[in-house]
């Protein structure tokens, strides 16, 4: 058993889509925002095999991760006002960003941090500003959600680090884990779950993208196009379409920025900004 969690695919795939799968199923009907903190749980999963459950000492992955996994449960007070709800998204990712980067920062002047944190602070707001307006359409979230955290998976493996791959791909499964049971049911999430799972899946991506830019090899451009993936998503396309057929046109669409993402990391990965 033991030689088996510590397999790639059992740590970023099988355990987070199993956690978030049973989260998701026994959290339905008990909380309102439970099918958005499904993905949380999925992501806790992965990561206890993959960073292990110390959280001393605090390394820029560690912060990483409790951003993640915090940020969505600071969104569920607010869930159903939306302009605070994607304030508290974009706000606290923010935040989340410069804390994680705040070691590489604080030791260069102030024109060299703000010219190092330029791009990844770009590339968050492209993560999260759409991240509400796709909780409207959950069918969308889903395919983009996908094909984003499979993008950042593909993109930090091929051209970063292995680790923060292994987590955007272990989102990717956590949600869906979620997704599985929607098809099982026929049924798509409530508006004030879709908000929580947006935040859930849009964070850690976006963190994991920009952080790699800088604590890797991520090139700037990979990140902002993963960044246009939730943006395509947006584009009025399908009109009144099934949910299946919108989350499935979403993800094709998104698979060309992500596409591209992956193959410019591939291409130019190099030595890391620190």
């Amino acid at each position: 058993m033991p030689s088996l969690l510590n397999e790639p695919f059992v740590q970023s795939a099988i355990a987070p889509y199993s956690a978030a799968l049973i989260a998701a199923f026994l959290l339905q009907r008990r909380a309102v925002a439970g099918q958005g903190l499904a993905v949380s749980v999925g992501l806790i999963a992965a990561v206890l095999l993959l960073v292990g459950p110390q959280l001393m000492p605090l390394t820029a992955t560690r912060k990483l991760v409790l951003v993640s996994l915090l940020l969505p449960l600071l969104v569920v007070p607010c869930v159903r006002r939306p302009r605070a709800t994607a304030a508290l998204i974009v706000g606290g990712g923010l935040a989340g960003l410069f804390w994680l980067l705040w070691p590489v920062l604080s030791r260069g002047s102030m024109g060299d941090a703000l010219g190092l944190a330029a791009m990844p602070v770009l590339g968050m707001l492209l993560f999260l500003i759409p991240a509400v307006p796709l909780s409207a359409r959950p069918a969308r979230l889903a395919g983009a959600g996908l094909v984003t955290a499979a993008g950042t998976g593909a993109a930090c493996v091929l051209g970063a680090t292995a680790l923060y791959g292994q987590l955007a791909f272990a989102v990717a499964a956590a949600l869906a884990g979620v997704v599985s049971l929607w098809l099982w049911r026929h049924s798509l999430p409530p508006l004030a779950a879709a908000r929580v799972m947006a935040c859930a899946v849009m964070a850690p991506l976006a963190l994991l993208a920009a952080a790699a830019t800088v604590y890797a090899s991520l090139p700037t451009l990979s990140l902002l196009a993963l960044g246009l993936v939730p943006w395509s998503a947006l584009l009025p396309f399908w009109g009144a379409r099934s949910p299946l057929w919108q989350g499935l046109s979403a993800f094709g669409l998104g698979l060309i920025p992500a596409g591209f993402a992956a193959a410019w990391a591939w291409q130019v990965g190099g030595s890391p900004l620190y």
